[in-house]
């Protein structure tokens, strides 16, 4: 039978799957991936031996040192101590299914396109010396020159604003590498940044006050840098500043996409802490959007200089270290900040006084319903959504017969404003300009959204949602789930307005899916995800 037989391949966006029996002794660490022609030897990390079966998977654009697999023919082995290399065959079945091109049950091929000269193919095939099994990839990438003047002529031939662009981020280079190299480091300046807020907010914000609250603030000095979207410019002082502030500061928190973060090469000893804004894993992000619109290159350095990445659970790091294409060791679940104030009564209390004070109508209400759907479009350029699916007549007569009000917050992107009928204004509030969907929360009853991640926080709240998914499959075909939809949402699916407006009158909204849901989605529920991430980053030894 051999050493290692193969029962089971899977393509599932960028993670090969792969399960197979395997003889007693071998071990995680035992696994490769090894290239025939070169002899090159890549160690298997998410490897798991249990009574002599194994379950791995190869995340394709990370495996390589956080870089897509090169092209050759990869084998997947087990080294002996002494250093003998069994290289995987597969079952029968199997074999029949590779050998006919058929596996109805699964994708066993990666192919995708990113443009005539940069492409990713990864075939499942059987060498004809004994039916190994290997992966056939054939990765291509533009060339570049390596002549720095010559890139320099052809920048300048192309548009006015793009040279501008590759001047910029020279001169940023530059001026990185010098305060980089003169500045020592002190090990305690700690900075805050993001291009998308004006000034400190969610998970930063959340940190940075518990680290004062903890005292920490007599040993650490704190640095802060933002502007409020990513095409926004900064003034010259504040891009001198900003990149001062990169090159000199030991730890770097950041909360979203930040293009000039990834620019630079850091010292080994500087921390680089992605505090993402989502929590969980819903819709699917940069690589494991490949053969969608939006999706990244196969070679970029984006998002490749983290060094900590807290998440809400192993199911989350999971998802994200996909999307990131960067090793799943550099996710931490131990929890999101900013979810520490559903945990927390005193906060609970001051923000549904807030959010009363902003909306009073709702104090008298006898049922808050937040209706937060996401928006449709690629990004903020050409965000939009279908307004008409919002029945101001049908959902208002719903709402007058039971004294409800439902408060409508259109995504950031969405700019065209909501034209709630006069008749109905006393049923509906439109809080697309209110800042913190979060705040809401506290003071809804039930959340009716589609494929927003907001659904993660209101299960901490322990409340009801309904998803009405009216484009569900052209979602699906657009943007795309990390998992089945159906397998996600924790409550009940409609998709037409008569089935939202029974399951509203039957109070139908499939609650009993949260308890599931929590328990998949965070591994803690204890308010302490801010001080956990400070441990983590900063050591447990700073317990001021």
């Amino acid at each position: 039978m051999g050493k290692l037989i193969l029962d089971y391949i899977e393509f599932r966006r960028t993670i090969f799957r792969v399960k197979g029996r395997v003889d007693a002794g071998v071990k995680e660490e035992d696994f490769y991936l090894y290239e025939n022609s070169s002899g090159r030897m890549l160690p298997l990390k998410n490897v798991l031996v249990k009574d002599k079966r194994f379950d791995l998977e190869i995340p394709m654009l990370a495996v390589n040192n956080e870089s897509p697999l090169e092209t050759g023919h990869w084998y997947i082995c087990i080294k002996e101590k002494k250093g003998t290399l069994y290289r995987a065959y597969v079952t029968d079945d199997l074999y029949d299914k590779i050998y006919q091109y058929e596996l109805p049950d699964a994708e066993y091929d990666l192919m995708v396109e990113k443009g005539d000269n940069n492409y990713f193919y990864a075939f499942s095939k059987l060498d004809e010396d004994g039916f190994a099994f290997y992966l056939q990839v054939d990765y291509s990438v533009p060339e570049k020159t390596k002549n720095i003047f010559k890139i320099w002529i052809s920048n300048v031939k192309k548009r006015h604003k793009y040279r501008l662009s590759i001047i910029r981020k020279g001169v940023f280079s530059l001026i990185f590498c010098f305060f980089n190299r003169v500045v020592k480091k002190t090990g305690n300046k700690v900075l805050f940044t993001s291009d998308s807020r004006v000034k400190i907010g969610g998970n930063e914000e959340f940190v940075y006050n518990k680290m004062i609250e903890r005292g920490m603030d007599k040993d650490y000095v704190f640095r802060f840098s933002y502007k409020e979207r990513i095409g926004a410019h900064r003034s010259f002082k504040d891009k001198i500043l900003f990149t001062y502030y990169l090159a000199t500061s030991d730890y770097i928190f950041l909360d979203d996409y930040q293009p000039e973060i990834y620019l630079n090469k850091y010292d080994p000893s500087v921390k680089v802490i992605q505090v993402w804004h989502a929590c969980g894993a819903f819709k699917t992000l940069g690589f494991e959007r490949l053969k969608m619109k939006g999706a990244p290159p196969f070679n970029t350095r984006v998002h490749k200089c983290y060094t900590h990445v807290p998440v809400s659970s192993e199911h989350s790091a999971k998802h994200h270290a996909e999307a990131f294409a960067i090793d799943e060791s550099k996710f931490y679940p131990v929890g999101i900040p900013r979810t520490d104030v559903f945990f927390d009564p005193e906060y609970k209390q001051q923000v549904k006084e807030n959010v009363y004070s902003e909306f009073p109508q709702l104090k008298t209400a006898a049922k808050v319903i937040l209706y937060a759907p996401t928006f449709r479009g690629e990004n903020a350029r050409n965000a939009y959504f279908p307004m008409h699916v919002l029945h101001f007549r049908k959902i208002g007569e719903y709402l007058k017969s039971i004294n409800g009000i439902m408060i409508v917050k259109m995504h950031p992107f969405v700019k065209e404003m909501i034209k709630i009928p006069e008749e109905y204004k006393p049923y509906f509030i439109d809080a697309s300009s209110y800042r913190e969907v979060n705040d809401i929360l506290f003071v809804t009853d039930l959340l009716i959204t589609d494929y927003s991640s907001v659904i993660y926080e209101m299960a901490l709240l322990n409340k009801p949602m309904l998803f009405y998914a009216f484009d569900l499959k052209q979602y699906v075909s657009d943007r795309g789930f990390y998992e089945p939809y159906e397998d996600i949402v924790p409550g009940k699916i409609v998709k037409t307005l008569p089935a939202l407006l029974r399951a509203l009158r039957e109070e139908d909204y499939e609650s009993e899916k949260l308890e599931g849901f929590i328990s998949k989605n965070f591994k803690y529920t204890d308010g302490k995800a801010t001080d956990r991430v400070i441990d983590l980053v900063f050591g447990e030894q700073n317990d001021n």
